[in-house]
């Protein structure tokens, strides 16, 4: 009887329906951390326990996907984009308190082990690490040139890399040149002779003639001393000896012995390194931290241990665009020798924020500068010691000690979420009755270490999450809020790109010729997408030809104005295009074109009545700045990534194909 009873309560063994085999689905760790996590925080904020995933709630009026916050549905289910469950997207947390906003219970602030601090003012420093090479000190080299023309016959100093002292003999020239003109000093000198013989006084013109000699001698680069002893000898010298103006080190000699030079041809390069420079990269964002006259200290690799010191006494004013750099010129005594141009350097900067521009130490502000040496500084007005100019006060070179104020204010450097060009933090209300925190955007400036300086959207005394702003954003991302990836303004920019624009009515040939300017624009924008650069560029040719055929008869001022600006911009983009090399180029062009055709056909209609035409958006276009463009509705065709990134970006309003009055008219005539 018992097993009669449970036969008749069970069905069938063939009948029992199988349990449907598990779906997989890709990223399974990253679902399945979101929603313990959207599980976590959304039964603490509720006070209660979850609700269970896809039962029906008397309490949910809307269902949402953990991965796509964008879904809402008003029933349970699963996401129509990756089939997973939908979960409640109304957790009953209070009132509305806002875009951006999410209020937790103690137990969930815990649980997400929320950590702030306070926004302080104070000052900044970081340890600023600069690499570069030594250099030769560019003021310190003289370079030695063929005085006159000839044959080098003998080179004492033959390698490069050999010192010498001030007037010591460095190589001897044959020059037919000087040997002439050693004749006609020595004719000169002769004449001059026999007068005084005589006793006779040397004739002015004669004395004059010999001057001229001894000066023709000096130009071709012999001393008084050389001259003399010519004059002794009576006798040409063959051969005059070059000497050395300075001292230094042979850095160049780009001749060899028998050589023959021509005037002004190179024959030494000599570098004082007693005194050399060390030529440091700075990127930009280390621009702020460095100023003139500040202290460096720096290691090269030849001596480990030991550490160098030098002054910054340049600062370029011109960024190297290859390398993103600029260059820092720190001047170094070298009194030993140890320096060698070529050294790998590693440097190292203790420096505070300063404000940017021709920033000076303050221990220099009221010193005396070279204008044209800002190295050489002095107490007082004296004459620089390498160009003999007036010093001049350093401030009226643009140089000014960073002013005084307030300092900076600083957030830990964990509390704000940097996405592109926008950086958030959350900043925690000090009056709501529950752990409430506010999505707030910032400007930054610097980082400084372990800090940030916040330049605006904060104030001091404000508490910012340091610690769970992740799981903060990403609850708030299940919530379809304003999150680190979803600006607040987003909502208004959408109502405002959907809004319609003030439309003109203009006369019916102006509309029929503007139609043909926009469908040149969609041939176009069909050509980029296909990264097809020579349709572009023939399309943007018959764009250019179109925009001057437009007839200009009858125009309203309103219209005659807007078109008149509209269609100047789009004749130069066209032309741009139109000879663009390259497709960046291209695309540079078509974007800007783009602004002034969308212009146009939202104002007086694109006028392609068979196809329906939407402004799309990619905020991934030029490095993530997005751009916009035009194109007849259906699949996403983007020009500006071409066939790499077809589909990204989507409508974001329509334009109409006329103004509401001709639409009208239009459609009471049929």
């Amino acid at each position: 009887m018992t097993s009669s009873s449970a036969s008749q309560a069970q069905p069938p063994a063939t009948a029992a329906p199988q349990a449907p085999a598990p779906r997989r689905r890709p990223g399974v760790l990253a679902i399945l951390v979101a929603l313990l996590l959207g599980i976590v925080i959304g039964r603490s904020c509720d006070g209660g326990p979850a609700h269970r995933m896809g039962a029906p709630d008397a309490g949910v009026t809307a269902w949402t996907c953990s991965m796509h916050p964008q879904i809402r549905l008003p029933d349970p289910g699963q996401c129509p984009i990756c089939f997973m469950d939908l979960i409640p997207a109304n957790q009953d947390d209070g009132d509305d308190l806002g875009p951006g906003v999410l209020s937790l219970s103690p137990q969930a602030a815990a649980l997400a082990d929320v950590a702030t601090s306070v926004v302080q003012r104070r000052a900044v420093a970081r340890p600023l690490r600069l690499f570069g090479r030594v250099s030769h000190d560019e003021t310190r080299v003289d370079t030695i040139t063929a005085w006159v023309s000839g044959r080098l016959d003998k080179l004492f100093v033959d390698y490069v890399g050999a010192r010498v002292r001030a007037g010591d003999h460095l190589g001897e020239i044959y020059s037919p040149n000087l040997l002439t003109t050693q004749r006609e000093l020595l004719q000169a000198v002769a004449a001059a002779n026999a007068y005084l013989e005589r006793g006779e006084e040397v004739p002015t013109r004669q004395q004059a003639s010999l001057e001229v000699a001894r000066e023709r001698m000096r130009l071709w680069g012999l001393k008084d001393e050389q001259i003399a002893g010519i004059e002794q000898q009576l006798e040409p010298s063959t051969h005059v000896t070059i000497f050395a103006q300075t001292a230094g080190t042979v850095i160049a000699k780009p001749v060899a012995e028998g050589t023959y030079v021509n005037t002004g041809d190179h024959i030494y390069t000599i570098a004082d390194l007693s005194h050399v420079w060390l030529m440091l990269d700075a990127y930009e964002p280390d621009l702020p931290w460095i100023r003139f006259g500040q202290h460096v200290t720096f290691e090269v690799d030849a001596y480990p241990g030991v550490v160098e010191h030098g002054t910054v006494a340049f600062i370029a004013p011109i960024l190297d665009e290859t390398t993103r750099t600029v260059r820092v010129r720190v001047n170094v005594d070298n009194p030993d020798g140890r320096l060698r141009p070529g050294m790998f350097v590693r440097a190292i900067v203790d420096a505070e924020l300063g404000d940017g521009g021709r920033v000076i130490e303050p221990d220099l502000a009221d010193a005396w500068m070279c204008p044209m040496h800002t190295e050489i500084v002095a107490d007082a007005q004296i004459e620089c010691e390498l160009c003999g100019m007036q010093l001049v006060p350093a401030a009226s070179l643009g140089y000014r000690a960073a002013p005084p104020g307030p300092d900076p204010l600083v957030v830990p450097g964990s509390a704000p979420l940097v996405t592109g060009k926008r950086a958030v933090v959350f900043v925690k209300r000090p009056d709501a009755e529950r752990p409430t925190f506010e999505l707030r955007e910032v400007v930054l400036g610097p980082r400084a270490g372990d800090d940030y300086v916040v330049v605006e959207g904060l104030r001091e005394g404000e508490l910012v999450v340091t610690q769970g702003a992740f799981k903060i954003d990403a609850e708030l991302q299940l919530r379809g809020q304003a999150s680190m990836m979803s600006p607040v303004s987003d909502a208004t920019d959408a109502t405002d790109a959907a809004a319609e624009p003030e439309m003109l009515v203009a006369p019916e040939a102006f509309g029929a010729a503007l139609a043909e300017v926009v469908a040149s624009y969609l041939e176009i924008q069909r050509a980029l997408a296909g990264d097809d650069l020579e349709a572009a560029r023939a399309a943007a040719r018959v764009l250019r030809a179109r925009v001057a055929d437009v007839p200009r008869q009858g125009l309203s001022e309103p219209v005659r104005a807007i078109w008149g600006e509209q269609s100047a911009i789009a004749r130069s983009t066209a032309t741009a295009l139109a000879s663009a090399e390259a497709l960046l180029p291209a695309r540079a062009a078509f974007e800007q074109l783009g602004r002034a055709v969308t212009v146009a056909a939202g104002v007086f209609g694109h006028g392609q009545a068979a196809t329906e035409l939407a402004v799309y958006h990619c905020p991934m276009a030029f490095g993530d700045q997005g751009a916009d463009w035009l194109q007849v509705v259906g699949p996403t065709a983007n020009p500006y990534l071409g066939l790499s990134m077809l589909r990204c970006g989507d409508a974001t309003r329509a334009l109409r194909v006329a103004p509401p009055e001709v639409a009208g008219t239009g459609s009471e005539e049929h």
